[in-house]
């Protein structure tokens, strides 16, 4: 099992876990989660007015770090994030990532966890297409 299928595994065990195939999902509804994902990416630069490397966090429950008390529905600048709050308050659910780069993050899990529901190997698949890929003429044989 290559890196991408791993994730594939991880992420489709975890949604199952966390109940999203008690009522299977369409194909076609799968797709449109993936396609919301893209949404939100580009959302996040077009309606806060936020450029597509941004990345912060919004505070979920309240909590103190570093001396600082946060508050929830804040905003938290990455840099405050990395030099003052540990990553235990990700993983407790007190932040939440956000932004375009995080966003894009969602599609990849989300688009990973479907081809393994479609019983595929996501590092054979992406392995395959490149190799295709690279056969192909300078933008694909389309004149500029």
């Amino acid at each position: 099992m290559g890196p991408l299928d791993a994730l594939a595994t991880e992420f489709y065990d975890y949604v199952r876990k966390q109940g999203f195939y008690d009522n299977p999902r369409t194909f076609g509804d799968t797709i449109a989660l993936a396609h919301t994902e893209l949404t939100e990416a580009y959302e996040a630069t077009r309606l806060l007015d936020k450029d597509e490397t941004s990345i912060w966090y919004e505070v979920k429950e309240d909590f103190t770090s570093g001396g600082k008390k946060y508050i929830k529905g804040e905003t938290v600048r990455h840099a405050t994030y990395v030099y003052l709050i540990s990553l235990d308050k990700i993983l407790a659910g007190a932040l939440k990532p956000e932004g375009a780069p995080y966003e894009l993050a969602d599609c990849i899990i989300r688009l990973l966890e479907t081809i393994k529901t479609l019983g595929h190997d996501a590092d054979d698949l992406v392995a395959r297409k490149m190799d295709y890929n690279y056969t192909r003429a300078f933008m694909h044989g389309k004149k500029r």
